[in-house]
């Protein structure tokens, strides 16, 4: 069997790379289909929402520890 080394032009990949233009934040963290990314995407997502989760269950405590008065942190509650 015969060996053929094929010899690549200088600069490194040739004209593949020119095609792709580099990525920004945008394109390489929002948009992506990537599945590495999406699990990135999923822990930091499933994140803000546990926080967001936990300071309404902290605000329904905090209501339920004080029935009449108002909560002073959130301001919109109706006066009665």
């Amino acid at each position: 069997m015969t060996s053929v080394a094929h010899a690549r032009p200088e600069g490194g990949g040739g004209a593949h790379d020119a095609h792709h233009a580099p990525m920004n934040f945008w394109r390489k963290y929002i948009f992506s289909t990537d599945h590495k990314i999406i699990g990135i995407q999923f822990l930091f997502v499933s994140l803000f929402f546990l926080l967001v989760g936990g300071l309404l269950a902290m605000q329904i405590r905090w209501q339920l520890a004080s029935p009449g008065s108002r909560c002073r942190a959130v301001g919109f509650f109706p006066r009665r």
